[in-house]
């Protein structure tokens, strides 16, 4: 009997630390880092004239915001360079979102480090990325 019992209770631990078990959780939070809104997912690269003022773009996905260099190359993979500090939970994430408009703050250690701003353009094809307080990019879905 006392074998049963030893058993039954070693069982239940190694299940309960069952590598499952974290890699739902990492998939959670994962997916719950950021959640931008339906009408900005996808490819958007700046299009404007002379192409050396190019800035690139970004990809967003369900779960992830993605900057693209001008020829394409990802220079910044939010939820991959995040991803530790997320863990940790020193990394947050603010978002405001609206049928129009989306905000995305990332907050290290409670101050906000990183701020990207997205308005929707005209129809589907476009949206305004605000870069600073005076310059907006307009960036063309491909």
């Amino acid at each position: 009997m006392k074998k049963l019992i030893t058993f039954s209770i070693l069982f239940l631990t190694i299940i309960s630390c069952s590598s499952d078990d974290d890699d739902d959780v990492a998939i959670q939070n994962e997916s719950n880092f950021i959640n931008p809104p339906e009408w900005i997912i996808g490819t958007w690269l700046d299009e404007s004239e002379p192409v050396s003022a190019q800035i690139g773009g970004f990809q967003f996905t369900t779960n992830n915001l993605i900057d693209l260099a001008a020829d394409g190359n990802v220079l910044y993979n939010l939820k991959e360079s995040l991803q530790e500090s997320v863990d940790l939970s020193v990394i947050t994430t603010n978002e405001t979102i609206t049928d129009t408009y989306y905000k995305l703050e990332i907050v290290l250690s409670g101050t906000v480090t990183s701020t990207f701003e997205f308005t929707k353009g005209t129809g589907d094809t476009t949206i305004i990325y605000d870069l600073s307080v005076t310059f907006d990019v307009i960036l063309t879905k491909q």
